[in-house]
């Protein structure tokens, strides 16, 4: 029988060798595919690698170049810039602002006295000083230089791990900081990135050189600087000339303007690709920088004003400085003061000058006041002056000692310490000498010499000693020992310029000297020459503070808190000043209105303007609505303020009682403010909700209405997440309708404008002692620090006695509270604001308080918290009544009047709060509007700002209505039994 042969489930022999083919070329395809991907990871990580090298290289020199010239002891030649060579760049800056960085101590000057002196250590010196210079001026080198012999060369390349592989045009950039540490000279190194440096294998690019150096060849500023090495003036360097580019010499380090970096860095592996390159990915990256602290004048007048005690004409041994002493340019609208040494330089073009010194008060000269000088370019020309005082004057000197056995006295192996600054707080300033000798001619006067310990000291004698020259001749000796040891730490800092306003002192914000700052423990001292202060203090706990100079206020706090100084270790505290700048304010009367309770500012969103708008709550008037709602007319800056707003209201809403107080807050959650009013009656809802609608519109009746507990009126309101839930709860001052007590209670929000009764407290004291007055005034802060928010409530007992009661949260979650403390306030608490008035920075918030003492007398009263105990503890010997605190308040200023409302505002550029009040000061409705410049504590007295007579000052806000960036303040007032005024002050400029 025949079969005929199958296979069903099979390949065919040929079929088996296509398959096979197939599979092979596909899995070729898929290991080239995987190759390819293997060589684009790997050469975006070459280029990545490369960029990061490029970047941070051109970042750290940008950085400090920047700085070039910072702090230098220009008077005896330390230049911005050292040394300009094509990949090596000396400068002197700066840059550690004295401060402790990565644990180092900060350095001061490079000095030539001590050993090393050069840049770099050993071989071809780039930079040595010409002097021991006067300065915190660093020396910097960034630098190719491995080796430290000064060259750029091929033993720089492979030396060190990172410039490993095949790439021989990669060197480590780094970092060489030159500078003195307590009198010694040292070096520090940091290795920073991997960059290309000049060609040393062959390659088809020649590189820009790292650093190109633009410079004036003509002390002219209207032309163009000169590119070093452009031989032929094109403009930018050709291979040729950056084969053959040198250093640029000594004589126009003086003139260099401008500095351009060119930052390349390459991979470190082979890539056929980039064979043009050598074969390495190249990534390059460019920054000019101007030398901001160099002069276009390459010439110089300097010199010294001293005391010449033997009128010979010449500075001898011991004939100091003086300060403040002024130079002028005869003939030019130009003249300088001289430093705390006495010195003085101002930059010139070459020329023809007179230099004619200014003789200060209570002097006459021993050499001619006016100097005829002819300048050279380049040149620097010494004029000094000699003065000699027309009063009696003497001697005072020392020496600075090392105290090894910590006694106080200098003994007879105790070596003297060179270079440490010693000042008087008239301004002037000197040195030890080498062997640790100062001294100063001073005028008949008193004075305080202060020491300012070196890095790595501590003093064992005060810092700051009283001196007195009473007679011709007299001679008073005062010595300082310190100890090269950790028996004390450092409370060190500077008081500066704020230049920017931002609290935190830069390498460009100069110091304030002759400025008073206080420790706890009773030392004081002035700063010095650069506003820098420094104690050496024994180990505890201390408060340090600054008095403003004159003219002055603080941009930080004035008094700096709980620092702990420990043994051997540094804290930094640093004070920032500006010159004041003061607000005006320009009347504005907006309407005549029914009798004012209330007034509350917010943008209503009536227009697209993002303006402030007014609304006021009055007593009622039947029929008519009594809150009345102003909508701002703001279009642009130039929009006059008397055009703001107009004299009648857009509308109003009848709330159906008087309206006591108003808060505004986005109830609803569709992101407009709406109004919170509490009002005058006790049987009905007296809390209401008024929701923002469309263009601004208030609803037409109360959106959501709630009922406090115990038939009460609403005094007084504030809002705050009393319970931590994410919801805001308000917090509602509440008196009976007879008006002899009262209560506060939490309403407990749940959003969407829910709110449901909570703790509703009616007594004060320990166990219920107390039941409280009526409350016209509350406040919300968290006073004991521990992250929830308390309660303070100010009461009328009487119309002129109350209290202050404070009462802390029992827990985040709970929004129920115990009474805390008591407070005597001297009067009926008319109103309250809770705020960190930055007396210090512990970041707490204190009291202000307005009370009412008598019929139209009355006074604004401060009680700052330490630790949740607010005033200053009594020291007369005053009886307290029961269970109050025995503590006065910390300042308090007389009211002029009964001071019935306030308001927190900034009038001046400083970091303090302000404070704006409002008066009665007559039975025949009366009253007026202070402000009170506050700086953590109060002034003497206020300035009244109202300049007609507006009637009795019911409430206050602030807010920017004519959008200028300064506060302005809006008050509702009673000027009759039933009338009333709303009236504008806006804040301009003295």
């Amino acid at each position: 029988m025949n079969r005929t042969l199958k296979n069903d489930a099979g390949f065919t022999l040929v079929e088996m060798v296509i398959s096979i083919l197939v599979l092979g070329f596909v899995l070729i395809s898929v290991a080239g595919v995987f190759v390819l991907f293997q060589k684009g990871a790997a050469q975006t990580g070459e280029y990545t690698e490369a960029q990061q090298n490029t970047r941070v290289a051109l970042d750290y020199i940008t950085e400090h170049l920047r700085q070039a010239g910072s702090q230098t002891d220009y008077f005896r030649g330390q230049r911005p810039i050292a040394h300009a060579g094509p990949y090596q760049i000396v400068i002197n800056a700066d840059i550690d602002n004295g401060e402790v960085i990565d644990g180092q101590n900060p350095l001061t000057a490079y000095r030539r006295s001590s050993s090393p002196n050069t840049v770099p250590v050993s071989g071809t010196s780039l930079y040595q000083p010409a002097a021991d210079y006067d300065s915190d001026a660093e020396t910097i080198a960034f630098t190719l230089d491995s080796t430290n012999d000064g060259l750029i060369n091929k033993l720089d390349r492979g030396d060190d791990t990172a410039e490993d592989g095949p790439n021989t045009n990669l060197f480590v950039l780094k970092k060489h900081i030159y500078g003195n540490n307590g009198g010694i000279n040292e070096v520090r190194e940091n290795d920073l990135a991997i960059i290309r440096g000049p060609n040393l294998a062959a390659t088809w690019i020649t590189p820009e050189p790292l650093f190109q150096y633009y410079y004036d060849n003509d002390d002219d500023i209207t032309t163009d600087d000169i590119l070093w090495g452009d031989s032929d003036n094109s403009g930018k360097l050709s291979t040729a000339e950056i084969t053959g580019i040198t250093a640029v010499p000594d004589n126009l380090l003086g003139k260099i303007r401008k500095v351009r970096i060119t930052s390349i860095s390459e991979s470190n592996r082979y890539d056929k690709k980039h064979e043009t390159n050598g074969g390495f990915i190249n990534v390059t990256m460019t920054s000019e920088i101007y030398v901001r602290n160099m002069t276009r004048a390459t010439s110089t007048i300097q010199g010294q004003v001293y005391h010449d005690i033997d009128s010979d004409g010449s500075i001898d041994p011991g004939e100091t400085g003086i300060p403040k002493v002024e130079i002028r340019i005869a003939g030019q609208n130009r003249n300088v003061l001289t430093d705390s040494y006495g010195r003085y330089y101002i930059p010139l073009p070459a020329g023809d000058y007179s230099i004619q010194e200014v003789d200060p008060m209570g002097y006459t000269s021993t050499t001619a006041n006016l100097v005829s000088v002819t300048l050279v370019s380049g040149q620097s020309y010494v004029v000094n002056f000699g003065d000699i005082s027309s009063t009696p004057f003497g001697i005072i000197h020392g020496v600075v000692f090392e105290d090894t056995d910590k006694d106080g006295t200098q003994g007879p192996s105790e070596d003297g310490i060179q270079g440490v600054s010693i000042s008087l707080d008239n301004g002037a300033t000197t040195r030890s000498s080498d062997v640790g000798y100062y001294s100063f001619v001073a005028q008949q006067g008193n004075y305080i010499v202060v020491e300012t310990d070196p890095t790595g000291l501590s003093s064992t004698t005060p810092n700051s000693v009283p001196a007195a020259i009473v007679d011709q001749d007299d001679t008073v000796t005062i010595n300082f020992g310190d100890f090269a040891g950790d028996v004390t730490g450092t409370l060190e800092g500077y008081v500066y310029k704020d230049i920017n306003e931002d609290g935190v002192r830069n390498s460009m914000e100069d110091g304030i000297p002759n400025v008073s700052v206080i420790v706890s423990n009773g030392d004081s001292m002035m700063t010095n020459a650069d506003g820098y202060y420094r104690f050496n203090l024994d180990p505890d706990i201390y408060k340090i503070t600054e008095r403003d100079p004159m003219g002055y206020t603080s941009t930080t706090v004035n008094v700096y808190a709980d620092i702990l100084i420990v043994a051997d270790t540094t804290v930094v505290r640093d004070f920032g000043d500006v010159l004041e700048e003061k607000l005006d304010f320009v009347e504005i009367h907006i309407s005549n209105t029914d009798r004012v309770l209330s007034v509350s500012t917010g943008n209503l969103n009536e227009d697209d303007k993002y303006d402030t708008d007014i609304v006021l709550g009055t007593a009622l008037a039947t029929g008519i609505g009594n809150m009345l709602v102003f909508h701002n007319n703001w279009e642009t800056s130039q929009t006059p303020v008397h055009e703001l707003f107009n004299s009648e209201p857009v509308y109003r809403r009848d709330a159906g009682y008087n309206i006591n107080t108003m808060s505004r807050y986005d109830f609803s959650g569709d992101g407009t403010v709406d109004i919170l009013s509490g009002l005058e009656i006790s049987t009905e809802r007296n809390l209401q909700l008024w929701y923002t609608e469309a263009e601004g519109i208030l609803s037409t009746s109360p959106s959501k209405s709630y009922f406090t507990t115990g038939m009460n009126e609403v005094m007084d309101s504030k809002l705050a997440d009393f319970n931590n839930d994410g919801d805001i709860d308000i917090l509602v001052g509440l008196r009976t309708s007879i008006g002899t007590t009262g209560a506060f209670e939490i309403m407990e929000g749940s959003g969407a404008g829910n709110f449901t009764a909570g703790d509703y407290v009616t007594h004060a004291g320990p166990e219920d002692i107390f039941v409280l007055g009526a409350v016209w005034a509350v406040g919300a802060g968290d006073i004991d620090g521990d992250g929830d928010q308390d309660v303070i409530v100010g009461t009328h007992i009487t119309p002129y006695t109350g209290f202050i009661d404070v009462y802390t949260n029992d827990g985040i979650a709970s929004a129920t509270f115990t009474w805390h403390s008591r407070y005597n306030s001297w009067g009926a608490v008319n109103d309250i604001m809770i705020a960190d008035m930055q007396e210090d920075d512990s970041g707490d918030p204190d009291i202000v308080a307005s009370m009412s003492m008598g019929p139209n007398f009355g006074f604004i009263m401060l009680w700052n918290n330490d630790g949740g105990v607010f005033g200053e503890p009594d020291t007369t010997g005053f009886v307290f009544g029961p269970k109050e605190t025995p503590n006065f308040p910390t300042d308090w200023v007389d009211a002029m009047g009964e001071p019935l409302s306030m308001g927190l505002l900034y009038v001046n550029n400083d970091v303090f709060p302000d404070i704006t009040y409002g008066t009665r000061s007559s039975s025949l409705y009366t009253g007026d509007i202070y402000i009170l410049p506050s700086y953590g504590t109060l002034p003497e007295n206020g300035f009244k700002i109202n300049t007609t007579d507006l009637g009795e000052i019911i409430s206050i806000d602030v807010a920017d209505f004519n959008k200028d960036s300064r506060p302005d303040i809006v008050v509702g007032t009673r000027s009759s039994a039933t009338q009333g005024k709303l009236v504008a002050y806006f804040g301009r400029e003295l």
